[in-house]
C-alpha cells in the first residue's frame, strides 16, 4: 500500500499511517443534542490518519469530545464488509480547515473483526518492508 508508513511511539501495537473510510455515530449525546441533530442521524464520513490494533487516528470534518462513545465501521481495503466497533474518543485536536483529529480506542470489537485489523497492519507493514 502505497500511503501507509509505521509510527513509532509508546503504544504497545505497531500503527500504520493509512487513510481509509470509516462511518461514526456518537451515541452519548444528551437528549437536548440528539433532538438538535435529529437530522444528522445517519452515520457521518470521516478518514482514518493512522490504524493499530487498539485504535485508530479519525480525522473528522466536526469536533468530538475526549469521552465521547462512538459506533465506528471501517471499510479496511483487504476486506468486502465494513468492520464495526463501539469506540471512546481519548484525545482531540483540531487541524487545518476546519477540521478535527481524535484518537479512537476500540472498546468492543468483534474477534474476528480484530484479528482482521491485526492481520492488516501486519500485511501492510511486511509490504513496506519496516
Amino acid at each position: 500500500m502505497e500511503n501507509a508508513s509505521l509510527s513509532f511511539d509508546k503504544r504497545k501495537h505497531p500503527r500504520i499511517k493509512v487513510n481509509i473510510p470509516v462511518k461514526y455515530k456518537v451515541i452519548n449525546q444528551t437528549e437536548e443534542a440528539m433532538a438538535l441533530l435529529e437530522h444528522k442521524r445517519s452515520p457521518m464520513d470521516a478518514s482514518s490518519v493512522d490504524v493499530s490494533a487498539e485504535g485508530l487516528c479519525l480525522l473528522t470534518p466536526h469536533e468530538l469530545s475526549r469521552g465521547d462513545i462512538l459506533k465506528i465501521e471501517v471499510n479496511l481495503p483487504s476486506e468486502s464488509q465494513a468492520l464495526r466497533a463501539f469506540s471512546e474518543v481519548v484525545w482531540t485536536t483540531p487541524q487545518e480547515q476546519g477540521s478535527h483529529a481524535a484518537g479512537i480506542f476500540f472498546m468492543a470489537l468483534r474477534e474476528e473483526d480484530a484479528d482482521k485489523i491485526k492481520r492488516f497492519v501486519e500485511t501492510t507493514l511486511a509490504a513496506s518492508g519496516e
